[in-house]
């Protein structure tokens, strides 16, 4: 951002959004009663609408329905009819400045349930209501850019459509008149002096503070009648004009169009990864709204991976959360989404869709280690098993009483039931029932009375990310969301029995370490092609651990963040000494290697124990059982004390270590 934004942005009172601000996918089992929902959103000073979707047991009057601010809490409507405005007052009981209170009502009934949450902002979302004239009308808006995506809705009378106006809609399609889509239908788009010409944006293009709509022929009322009263939802799009972020400079919202190859594979670029996609069919019927978000389950995948692809239908009155191979043709990637297959929902040949989608988050760098990394042990009865506090996107955990476990379990939200093994060179295993589905922990595969430790971390700028790829057999880069140099990258070959590679800047870029051995670190071009990682991706070369062809992998990178995460190294000198990470508690998590000689990757937590004494420890690239006869680390407020023991392991005079802490 530059300096002038900053002065007049402060001179205004303001500072740049992050996503996190504005919007949000929030999951939970409604209870049958009043409670209230905390997801940061702050309906009750900015105003926003909050669109839920009954995932299980879904009906006409129980699934997929809008509540906004500016009509009130009582109010409804269900996205997927042409009913009118509808009232309950037990819905939203109050919108309130991090989330909302619901009552007894269809959207707090036991089972599992979705709210997407926008929050009204400049450049991201509005809300406007009005009168209808019968003619011709200007509708203000607070976007200030042109939007990107528009529905609305009569809300008081029955028989009328949704009405929604696409920017990527009139770009393929011949004069005579604009293209309209209906959100309650699977239809194709309407043009020329049909239900297409009441939104008339051909006209009268949508600008930065207005949009026009008039009355013609066909559904006369649908977005104009006189009298008749409106509800207007608009969706900015940012093209390269975004102010979001710590920075004031990051898009968070894109509304596109793609014409289908019917290929088995087509990248959709966005400059981001998306969080939340809707995919809708524009030149064929039967072709739905279709929609993916990171909470629910969206894999990186092909669709040689059946699981972990939940989508729902917006148009669907009796639909429900799909899952499976049939609905795994949209993967996520690190810059956008793209097609696995010739399917004809979202790639078929000279077909055109067209898409929203909004950035992952959080954009803001976190400030706190304990919203973005825990550890719990001995996991609950009941899930989520782990608890976390936060959305957790990487877990690794293991059994720490027993052996043949072959290291510790390691997954993260975009590989569903697929995971890995620390101490194995398998590459998926697809057994597991490590589960995302929640706010604020993750369940593990275990039934809860095992005594497991599991480690638990948040996607955050400047702490942790995970990238997927397909490799290519020869050198390329490969895309992280970082945003920051990448100091540590645990990368595995998905589809291969092959060792994991492990990046530290410790070793350099011509070096890679196994994370399932104890081996001192090899050297090699094809690791890293002797290419060092910059802010925005890393480089891999030609080996199979890394890049071999057409392979999958899923890479998972990290660094130092002040007072929250040290990725580093020390000499041994056989006596005690403290290792600074710049912590003010000490260390919650350390994972630490002898780089000169074949020791194994040893691990401490402070859930388990990092005391003056004997420390319980765990190892990644074993199967060892727990050693808690032994002092290697002691406590130590700025990071960790590693003790005078002259053990190879952990501080043998002269020999290099690298290591990675978690601050307490």
């Amino acid at each position: 951002m530059s300096n002038v934004k900053k002065l007049m942005m402060t001179a205004a009172g303001g500072d740049p959004l992050n996503v996190e601000n504005v919007f949000n996918t929030f999951l939970y089992n409604g209870n049958g009663g009043n409670a209230s929902y905390v997801n940061g959103i702050d309906f009750a000073g900015e105003g926003g609408l909050a669109w839920f979707y009954r995932r299980t047991v879904p009906s006409l009057s129980q699934s997929n329905f809008l509540v906004d601010t500016v009509q009130g809490g009582t109010k409804y409507l269900t996205a997927s009819t042409t009913l009118p405005l509808y009232n309950d007052n037990s819905l939203v009981t109050s919108f309130n400045s991090d989330g909302f209170t619901l009552g007894n009502t269809l959207a707090n009934t036991s089972g599992d349930n979705v709210t997407w949450s926008w929050r009204i902002a400049p450049k991201f979302f509005d809300v406007q209501t009005y009168t209808g004239n019968g003619s011709t009308k200007t509708i203000n808006h607070n976007l200030g850019s042109v939007p990107g995506f528009i529905i609305i809705k009569r809300t008081d009378a029955n028989l009328y459509n949704f009405a929604c106006w696409h920017r990527g809609t009139d770009s393929h399609f011949a004069a005579g008149g604009v293209t309209t889509l209906r959100l309650n239908s699977n239809g194709q788009g309407y043009t020329g002096y049909d239900y297409g010409s009441n939104l008339n944006l051909n006209e009268s293009q949508p600008t930065a503070s207005s949009i026009e709509v008039k009355e013609l022929s066909y559904e006369g009322g649908a977005v104009n009648g006189n009298g008749g009263t409106y509800v207007a939802y608009l969706f900015a799009h940012n093209n390269s004009d975004g102010e979001f972020g710590p920075n004031g400079d990051l898009d968070i919202i894109k509304c596109g169009a793609y014409t289908g190859t019917g290929s088995t594979e087509q990248d959709i670029d966005l400059g981001f990864q998306p969080q939340w996609l809707m995919v809708k069919g524009v030149t064929d019927n039967n072709t739905s709204w279709n929609v993916w978000d990171d909470m629910r389950g969206w894999r990186f995948d092909d669709a040689t991976h059946a699981a972990g692809y939940n989508r729902i239908n917006f148009d669907q009155a009796s639909g429900y959360e799909y899952a499976g191979s049939n609905y795994s043709a949209v993967a996520l990637t690190n810059n956008g989404f793209k097609q696995t297959k010739n399917e004809s929902w979202y790639n078929a040949s000279g077909k055109t869709y067209v898409y929203m989608a909004i950035r992952k988050g959080p954009t803001a760098v976190p400030e706190n280690a304990s919203d973005v990394f825990a550890a719990d042990k001995s996991p609950n009865s009941n899930s989520p098993r782990f608890i976390s506090g936060f959305k957790v996107d990487i877990g690794m955990q293991r059994r720490r009483g027993s052996s043949g476990v072959y290291g510790y379990d390691l997954n993260n939200r975009y590989m569903d039931q697929d995971f890995h093994r620390t101490g194995s060179t398998n590459g998926d295993n697809g057994t597991s029932t490590m589960n995302y589905d929640f706010m604020n922990g993750y369940d593990n595969d275990g039934d809860g009375s095992s005594d497991f430790i599991g480690y638990m971390w948040r996607e955050s700028p400047e702490f942790c990310a995970v990238s997927g790829y397909k490799g290519t057999g020869s050198a390329r880069t490969v895309a992280h969301t970082l945003q920051k140099v990448p100091e540590m990258i645990w990368v595995k070959n998905r589809d291969q029995t092959i060792s994991w590679s492990v990046y530290h800047s410790a070793l350099g870029n011509t070096k890679q370490a196994s994370l399932n051995a104890n081996t001192a670190p090899s050297t090699g071009v094809s690791f890293w092609n002797n290419t060092t990682p910059t802010s925005s991706v890393f480089t891999v070369g030609t080996a199979g651990s890394t890049n071999s062809n057409t392979r999958n992998y899923i890479a998972y990178l990290f660094c130092s963040l002040d007072g929250i995460a040290k990725v580093g190294s020390y000499t041994g000198n056989g006596s005690n000494q403290n290792i600074e990470c710049g912590f003010s508690n000490g260390a919650k998590l350390i994972i630490l290697k002898n780089i000169d000689r074949a020791e194994d990757w040893l691990v401490f937590d402070a859930e388990r124990g990092i005391v003056s004494g004997n420390d319980p420890a765990l190892r990644l690239n074993v199967e060892h059982a727990e050693i808690t006869n032994a002092d290697a680390i002691d406590p130590y407020s700025g990071g960790f004390n590693v003790v005078q023991n002259n053990n190879a392991e952990t501080n043998q005079n002269n020999d290099v270590y690298i290591f990675y802490a978690v601050a307490a």
